[in-house]
């Protein structure tokens, strides 16, 4: 009985402390919010005490579970549905690198190189063909779609039946609805993904996910 008292007062005693550290971490932040205003980042921290006092694990699971591709480069079109550890395996040159790229295209706007210029993209045999790239995610549970269609922009020349190539065009898509810029498109990906949008901050987390070079090259 005496060993269980014991325990039991040992219990209540890490209680208490941890109850007490809970306390001095909150006081800290109410003193750093008087002198800074960005009241999300502490909430957010607060949020994450609160989870560690009650020993609980806060997270977000993200699984891209298809990937549809049409006329991406050497991929005429090709519909890929991944199930836990999915391998992409095949000859060289079918494509294999392009499938990896186009994830980082969709969820970067660049490629694995990192360079912006994306109109790479378009194939080789017929540059007018419309780029069509689609992911379908399970984030903790619930789907969610994004796409980009890209394609040349040719213009009808005044006066004349000539078509003239003004550059590229590229629409954005989230579970089917068009956006009205990449602004807006990168915004609910970051916001569903819980990607820092922070200016401060320099790593690029979207493309930290899809390019295995993205840390050696930094």
């Amino acid at each position: 009985f005496t060993k269980i008292l014991q325990r039991n007062n040992r219990s209540l005693l890490y209680e208490n402390i941890r109850f007490f550290i809970f306390l001095l971490v909150i006081v800290f932040l109410i003193f750093i919010a008087y002198y800074d205003r960005n009241y999300t980042i502490k909430v957010h921290i607060f949020q994450r005490v609160y989870v560690i006092w009650k020993n609980e694990t806060i997270y977000k699971t993200i699984k891209l579970k298809k990937l549809s591709l049409t006329n991406y480069r050497n991929i005429k079109h090709a519909v890929y549905e991944f199930d836990g550890n999915s391998k992409i395996v095949g000859e060289n040159r079918i494509g294999k690198t392009n499938t990896l790229e186009s994830i980082c295209y969709l969820l970067c706007d660049c490629l694995l190189n990192g360079n912006n210029d994306v109109s790479a993209i378009k194939p080789l045999d017929d540059t007018k063909a419309i780029v069509n790239v689609e992911g379908t995610f399970d984030v903790n549970g619930e789907e969610f779609s994004i796409a980009k269609e890209y394609g040349e922009n040719w213009v009808k020349e005044r006066g004349t039946a000539n078509l003239v190539f003004k550059g590229h065009y590229c629409n954005y898509f989230i579970n089917g609805l068009k956006q009205p810029t990449l602004k807006a498109f990168n915004q609910t990906i970051s916001e569903v993904f819980e990607l820092a949008d922070d200016p401060s901050v320099k790593i690029n987390f979207a493309r930290l996910l899809t390019d295995p070079f993205y840390l050696g090259d930094m």
